[in-house]
């Protein structure tokens, strides 16, 4: 999280990805630093016990979220 925020305070975009029970806290640290709105995206929880197929599922839906934060101007 905090990673994103110093690239970003850089002006070198970021996309980070929370899965949905640290939401709240990312949330909650963004603001700490100064980013009220900073667009987290969000994926499941667990990651670690998925299968690959169930991941590469998960990477295509977030995809175009990513790719927007990445190339935004």
């Amino acid at each position: 999280m905090l990673d994103g925020i110093y690239f970003e305070k850089l002006g070198i975009p970021t996309a980070v990805f929370c899965t949905q029970v640290f939401m709240t806290q990312g949330r909650i640290m963004a603001q700490a630093h100064g980013y009220e709105d900073y667009p987290l995206i969000e994926v499941f929880h667990p990651i670690s016990n998925r299968t690959s197929e169930s991941l590469k599922l998960e990477a295509e839906r977030v995809l175009e979220d990513t790719v927007r934060l990445l190339v935004k101007k």
